[in-house]
């Protein structure tokens, strides 16, 4: 619809040329999509207990039962291969280091690339089209082998962390890398909650604080314009390969060079060029990029800047000097947008985010230059170790600041955004933009369409439809259960952003009812939405009806064993997959249940006379994530059908 809207605005401007490039465009995307997609899982198919060896990366998060990780120069089965995200149950304690080798037998799957319209950054990042799952006890370690970039980002984490506090040595690395892995939960959430976590996404802020040092000190030394240039080129892209060139590093890095190239031809410099063309060079190279969150905030956030900072500066100057004014309106533009994706994330708002921004960018921007020279000295002349005392006050400065804001009550929880409208005010923005020379009929023409298009949205996908929505996120399995009345029952949340996107999808934003399976439930999401009634399995001794849904927590041989949910014509069980066992699936049938849900235990699948529903595919009779992904079994003519969300 968006694209639809946009040849539409074209045809009506009588601007050929735009019409002619649009479909072009379009043609030409989506053949480099499907491009992108076959070299992404070339020669990748699922493999049963193939014998896999590789080297760790240094992309490693652990927690006390998993460790997750990107396995690097992969073999499988003697061949080589591509990346693999490996996840490792700790059912022994095992410590592992960047660039040892690994050996183990494991089951590999394709990974879901696509989910809920964006792509999973994490694997296609890391060049990762399998995923596979093993025991630390099965898992052979030998030699260290780390590359070059890996190298320097380990001596420089472990030079942080020797002279700086655990927090701030967290923060400093993420500021110089991009990577936030380390940070601790609170201070995300503190980061979050302030709206400036967008500066650890290494981007145009720390490129442009790069080159204007690099200038400023060459200039100072009375280096050749020329030189000068090219050094700060070649230091652009080494501190690009060390980001891993990022979508939003590659921006930068293209803009800057774009920036310094008409600076020496004496051309006039135009943003929105620099940035259509920064943007045809990343996705010819990835195409799959135009799905990565990333990309996307990191290009939106440059886009707004330039369609509407203007116009807001131009604003507030009847009440802020001029310092003030572009300042307030650059942090308002770059909070519109990535608004939309922001809230796509279910993430919070705080109203008085531009004045935080104002007050800390100046912060960073005199932080990330020194930082990143106290790291380069200290390097190459250890004995000056003692300038880190000026980043770690300047840190402990910001989060005074940031812990004072954060707890606002001027901030609130987003709910999330429908795609086509953030395209809209997007869109809406642009037609307003001095970019757009057309009469002001026509835009407001254009902008009449917009809103029409958005009220038949509206009116279409507010129409609740009986379905029932499966999200697996590492095995746990959530089910959300919609009526033909309308009413929501969610079983067994669990905290996750697939979880999310669902609800998004099926624009629910609030739960009639509400059960856990868990013995431990998580009350996270729960407590950020309205649920009317919320049980845990202690709570239901006999069946009991609410809201168009029968159900009860059934127990067998006084163990308890699942929950029994009908609706409508519809009846569901959902085990409690520990407890599973043969005998239990016997009695399971003898209650000729539509569909039962058994998580990761696939194995007694084909013991249930059921449809089942699982993590791994079993049977035909199986609904899987392995198959299917995220899914929702949708009710059309007294019969389900099967609907992938990824």
């Amino acid at each position: 619809m968006s694209v639809c809207l946009f040849l539409i605005f074209a045809l009506f401007c009588f601007k050929k040329i735009i019409l002619i490039i649009a479909v072009v465009g379009i043609l030409l995307g989506n053949c480099f999509y499907f491009i992108g997609v076959s070299l992404f899982f070339s020669g990748v198919k699922n493999t049963s207990s193939a014998v896999v060896s590789g080297y760790v990366s240094d992309d490693i998060s652990s927690s006390e039962f998993t460790t997750s990780l990107i396995l690097r120069d992969v073999s499988i089965n003697g061949d080589d291969s591509k990346n693999i995200a490996l996840r490792i149950n700790n059912d022994i304690s095992i410590s592992l280091e960047p660039g040892e080798w690994l050996i183990f037998v494991a089951d590999l799957e394709k990974v879901n690339l696509f989910s809920f319209g964006y792509i999973n950054s994490y694997y296609f990042r890391n060049n990762a089209p399998y995923t596979a799952t093993v025991y630390a006890s099965d898992i052979v370690k030998s030699e260290t082998h780390t590359d070059f970039d890996e190298k320097f980002r380990l001596k420089v984490k472990g030079l942080l962390y020797s002279k700086l506090s655990n927090q701030n040595a967290d923060i400093s690395y993420a500021l110089l890398f991009g990577d936030r892995s380390n940070i601790s939960d609170v201070n995300i959430s503190m980061f979050n909650d302030s709206n400036v976590l967008h500066l650890f996404a290494v981007s145009g802020l720390h490129v442009g604080f790069l080159v204007a040092l690099l200038a400023f000190i060459l200039d100072k030394l009375n280096v050749n314009f020329y030189i000068n240039f090219i050094t700060s080129g070649v230091f652009v892209f080494a501190y690009s390969y060390l980001c891993g060139f990022a979508p939003s590093v590659l921006r930068a890095m293209i803009m800057a060079y774009v920036l310094s190239f008409s600076y020496i031809t004496g051309r006039e410099y135009d943003g929105l060029s620099s940035l259509g063309l920064a943007g045809t060079i990343t996705l010819i190279f990835s195409p799959l990029s135009a799905f990565d969150i990333g990309f996307l905030m990191s290009y939106f956030c440059v886009i707004l800047i330039l369609f509407s900072a203007k116009p807001i500066t131009k604003f507030l100057l009847k009440f802020f000097p001029k310092i003030f004014a572009e300042g307030i309106a650059i942090s308002i533009s770059a909070q519109l947008g990535v608004l939309p994706f922001v809230s796509s994330l279910y993430s919070s708002f705080n109203f008085i985010s531009p004045i935080i921004n104002l007050l800390i960018v100046p912060i960073f921007s005199v932080l990330f230059p020194i930082l990143f020279l106290s790291v380069l000295l200290v390097i190459i002349m250890p004995f000056l170790s003692f300038i880190f005392v000026i980043p770690n006050l300047i840190l402990n400065f910001v989060m005074l600041i940031l812990s004072f804001f954060s707890s606002t009550v001027l901030s609130i929880n987003l709910l999330p955004l429908n795609p086509f409208y953030s395209v809209c005010i997007i869109f809406t923005a642009f037609i307003f933009s001095r970019f757009v020379r057309i009469s002001n009929l026509m835009k407001m023409f254009s902008f009449s369409v917009i809103l029409f298009s958005i009220s038949c949205s509206h009116f279409f996908t507010s129409l609740p439809s009986e379905n029932i929505s499966y999200i697996s996120y590492f095995t746990h399995d959530t089910l959300v259960v919609r009526n033909k009345k309308g009413n929501v029952a969610l079983i067994d949340p669990y905290e996750s952003s697939s979880l999310k996107n669902v609800l998004n999808k099926n624009n629910i934003y609030s739960f009639d009812l509400v059960f856990f399976i868990d013995e431990y439930p998580d009350m996270e999401l729960v407590e950020n939405y309205s649920a009317d009634k919320v049980y845990v399995y202690s709570d239901l001794i006999e069946e009991t009806s609410c809201d168009g849904f029968v159900f009860n927590y059934i127990y067998y041989e006084e163990k308890f064993v699942g929950l029994s949910l009908f609706f409508d014509d519809t009846s569901i069980f959902f085990a409690r997959s520990s407890s599973l066992s043969y005998n239990i699936c016997d009695y399971v049938n003898s209650f000729d249940f539509d569909f039962v849900v058994i998580g990761d235990k696939s194995s007694f699948a084909s013991s249930i006379d059921s449809k089942v529903l699982c993590y791994k595919s079993q049977s035909k009779k199986t609904f899987s994530y392995s198959n299917y992904g995220n899914f929702f079994l949708k009710k059309k003519r007294n019969k389900f059908i099967i609907r992938s969300y990824d």
